[in-house]
């Protein structure tokens, strides 16, 4: 990694091939060419030209949204002349037909993305001539000014980047298949902060409206990259961290959309297009809700879309909030908002314009050297942070609710632009502006990934193996095109995990892994499961993990474990991002696991377009099927019968069952004496003859558990409706992105209080349906407190004594409540995983063990 300073107008990585292109990123460097001397003659001495001769063309281009076409290749200079004289200024009659209030319409959208597709005869470039000719340098260009984001000038000043922008280089190759590895999550530049007296620094250059990018790929459609960010301000937000959360607002800024509007005029060096902030009225189709420009390394431009809108789905939650709570602002200055899972992961799209669809969606800018010849740079539209406002209209709440919250803000009030950023506030040349430039745009992941990457290395690229996998990418080809008709899969599971990690709170370090995982797959797989998807987190324990006896050792992946099974069963995804705080969620400063979230939402939303039905779940969470129920297939038919969208269970922390676990004599975990010599009492381990599961078979509560346990739920969810999952959550659901006009359209009931549909939303039934064991791991050094508290404090005893036959007993003769040895009985046992589940999955992993050896 280095860190560089470069040239106002260049940037930073290899050199482009093509005259005028710059050198890195999609833009670069002034070039006096024909098209820019044609440009000058007919877009400044000529003006009249504009409707002369190509009113027609105005006309078709604005009056339909005022796209305007980017900088982009064409056959010959002609074209291109003229494709910029159609990017003019929008003639009054056009912009005065303009609609008030905005619909999102697919059709325009779709013309907005093509407008970098110019070829009249609909034919198809020369590969060669929008690809590059090498890999590029993955690289940061940091605007390290801070005068917007905390601007309260109205209207906003034009924002002045700092110059030079400082370009953080993160050298590569990246190669699609090992992108997860190479890219610099860890490495992101933060402020940096005193937890005691809560004094910020700038150890590092930082820009804190660039995202903080934990996975991209492109949607299996071929017609969106997809990015996944996490809010690096909800990583620190304790009592003295006021200053770093302010200088961390652009964070939670990027989840609020802003609308822009091309200028119509071209960066002279580029020929790339301007843009300006705008009101939503005035916007262009593709830039009513957006936040960034998004370019492409064959100089076509796009803006970026949500897949949901994160302010409006905030809003319809909080109005169901208290009255002493502000309804008003998405963030507040006093705030954590921690509790609003939502605003955790930010997901964004940038449009592929459609004359780079087909080399998407076939792969083919993905060399054999694994490396892309096509790359994305993402740029950020600055603007401070809304704190009293959300950026609505009327099609958003209608008409009533829309002038309500203009004349009393009760409910919130309405952002107006042109007071706020003004109707003249130009965005900075791409070329000047922080951003992310050569992400690496990779082909499309499909429901079994990971299989194509296992037969690759196990033929080493033979001929054979290689005639397969252009098959295979002519089929993954017709599929992006035609669109997904049938779901691979019908029920999927999600896992972030490790071979050895740190629990909550930094406290125990787990080294069972590997053996959990085997276990876990093996059930759910003979439960009905299709597929897993395993974000593979081991490589950001190495130093937390200890091998038994005591010594410290490079922590294994679980790629191994994942070996053991059908590559069509299981994809394995290599996730070494770091969590950003591991604290208790109770902590004066809370934790946020933000690698665990961002695995969660790649996993919706590269694999859910692929299956019915998904859940995201640990390793040490058993999904029972329960009554007449052999396998979640059935159930799943029950409750589709019913309508059912999101399928929700109790959890409660299994006890671990004391009549199995044996003493361990190892000096590790602080099993060092001490423990033992204080309590009187062993450390205790886990046999290797037993399953987890039976293990751990011994809840506090009898079945059925209270409803309060809802409370940390588990849920099996249809991806095309939950559109956002958090951990125990379905936050945000496509019922809820609706906004009023459509729902009207459609005949859906609305109100700004969303209510969750109890058609779509059903709690299993534990005795009939299915029921979540939480086999959660109590490590050696925590049984001598334990045993102490279970035979002389009772009700402190977390550890597994069941209750005899499965009964409470009700007495006031303490002797009866405890066993022989006098520890207190404290949990029951269920039995359809005891005499069921639990010799199942005993036989299904002695004949695994049997195939392997």
């Amino acid at each position: 990694m280095m860190i560089k300073l470069p040239q106002r107008n260049g940037t930073v990585g290899a050199c482009s091939r093509r005259p005028g292109r710059g050198s890195g990123g999609a833009g670069g460097s002034t070039h006096l060419s024909l098209k820019n001397i044609l440009l000058w003659i007919f877009g400044v001495l000529y003006p009249f030209a504009w409707y002369a001769g190509t009113k027609y063309s105005r006309q078709s281009t604005h009056g339909t949204g005022g796209v305007i076409p980017g900088s982009i290749h064409l056959e010959d200079e002609r074209h291109m002349v003229e494709s910029w004289i159609r990017a003019g200024p929008v003639p009054a009659e056009v912009a005065d037909a303009r609609a008030p209030e905005y619909t999102v319409n697919e059709a325009e959208l779709t013309a907005a993305v093509a407008s970098g597709d110019n070829n009249d005869n609909g034919a198809r470039e020369n590969l060669n001539d929008l690809l590059t000719d090498g890999p590029r340098t993955l690289t940061m260009h940091l605007d390290t000014s801070i005068r917007t984001q905390s601007s309260s000038v109205q209207p906003l000043s034009p924002h002045v980047p700092s110059d030079p922008l400082v370009a953080l280089e993160f050298p590569g190759p990246h190669m699609c298949s090992n992108l997860h590895p190479t890219f610099p999550v860890d490495q992101f530049p933060l402020p940096k902060y005193n937890n005691r007296d809560g004094k910020v620094w700038d150890a590092k250059p930082n820009d804190a409206f660039l995202p903080w990018i934990h996975d991209l790929y492109v949607t299996h459609d071929a017609k969106y990259v997809q990015v996944v960010a996490q809010n690096a301000r909800r990583c620190n937000t304790g009592p003295n961290a006021d200053g770093l959360m302010e200088r961390l607002e652009p964070q939670t800024a990027l989840l609020q959309p802003v609308s822009v509007a091309r200028t119509g005029e071209l960066d002279p060096d580029t020929g790339e297009p301007r843009f300006r902030l705008s009101s939503m009225k005035d916007a262009d189709p593709d830039g009513k809700e957006t936040r960034f420009i998004c370019r492409f390394s064959d100089g076509s431009t796009t803006l970026s879309m949500y897949p949901f809108n994160y302010e409006y789905t905030h809003w319809r939650k909080m109005q169901h909030s208290s009255p002493l709570i502000d309804k008003n602002s998405m963030l507040k200055k006093s705030g954590r908002e921690h509790e609003n899972f939502w605003l955790s992961t930010l997901v964004f799209n940038c449009p592929i314009p459609k004359r780079l669809q087909g080399i998407v969606a076939e792969g083919s800018m993905v060399g054999d050297d694994d490396v892309s010849r096509l790359y994305l740079d993402v740029v950020p539209i600055r603007t401070p942070v809304r704190f009293g406002s959300y950026h609505f209209n009327q099609t958003h709440v209608g008409k009533v609710m829309y002038n309500r919250m203009k004349d009393d803000g009760n409910s919130g009030k309405i952002f107006n632009a042109d007071d706020e950023w003004g109707t003249g506030h130009v965005l900075p040349k791409i070329g000047d502006s922080g951003r992310w430039s050569n992400l690496p745009v990779c082909r499309i992941t499909g429901p079994h990934d990971d299989v194509v990457a296992r037969e690759k290395a196990a033929a080493a690229a033979s001929a054979v193996q290689l005639k397969k996998k252009k098959l295979r990418d002519a089929a993954a080809s017709a599929s992006a095109s035609a669109g997904i008709k049938k779901k691979t899969h019908r029920l999927v599971g999600c896992v972030w995990t490790s071979a050895g990690h740190r629990t909550r709170g930094s406290g125990r370090s787990l080294t069972d892994g590997a053996r959990r995982l085997r276990e876990w797959l093996t059930f759910h797989y003979m439960v009905g499961f299709d597929h897993f998807y395993i974000y593979d987190n081991s490589a950001a324990n190495k130093r937390d993990y200890v091998a038994e006896g005591g010594r410290k050792g490079d922590i294994p992946s679980l790629r191994s474990v994942v070996e053991e099974f059908p590559a069509e069963n299981v994809t394995y995804i290599e996730w070494p991002s770091k969590i950003c705080n591991n604290d208790f969620p109770g902590n004066p400063n809370p934790g946020e696991r933000s690698s665990q979230y961002a695995a969660e939402t790649s996993c919706r939303n590269r694999y859910g377009p692929y299956t019915e039905w998904m859940s995201f779940f640990d390793p040490d969470e058993y999904f029972i099927p329960m009554g007449k129920f052999n396998n979640w297939g059935e159930i799943l038919d029950k409750y589709e019968g019913k309508g059912a969208k999101i399928l929700s269970m109790k959890s409660a922390k299994e006890y671990p069952r004391m009549e199995f676990f044996l003493p361990y004599s190892e000096k590790n975990y602080g099993c060092n004496g001490d423990l033992s010599i204080r309590f009187s009492y062993p450390c205790m381990t886990e046999p290797k003859d037993k399953t987890m599961l039976q293990l751990y078979n011994c809840n506090k509560f009898a079945i059925p558990k209270p409803d309060s346990l809802y409370r940390a739920r588990k849920q099996i969810y249809k991806p095309s409706y939950v559109l956002s999952h958090f951990v125990h959550y379905s936050t945000i659901t496509s019922d809820m992105a609706t906004y009023k006009k459509e729902a009207e359209s459609t005949g859906m009931k609305w109100s700004a209080k969303f209510m969750e549909n109890k058609k779509y939303n059903k709690n299993l039934d534990e005795q009939l349906d299915g029921i979540l064991l939480h086999a959660k791991a109590v490590i050696p050094r925590e049984f001598p407190e334990q045993l102490h508290f279970c035979h002389n404090k009772w009700n402190d005893c977390r550890l597994g004594y069941p209750w005899p036959d499965n009964k409470a007993i009700v007495s006031k003769d303490k002797s009866k409540l405890c066993n022989k040895d006098g520890f207190v009985y404290t949990c029951f046992i269920n039995d359809t995983v005891e005499k069921l589940w639990v010799p199942r999955l005993e036989e299904a992993l002695k004949k695994k063990a049997a195939t392997m050896n």
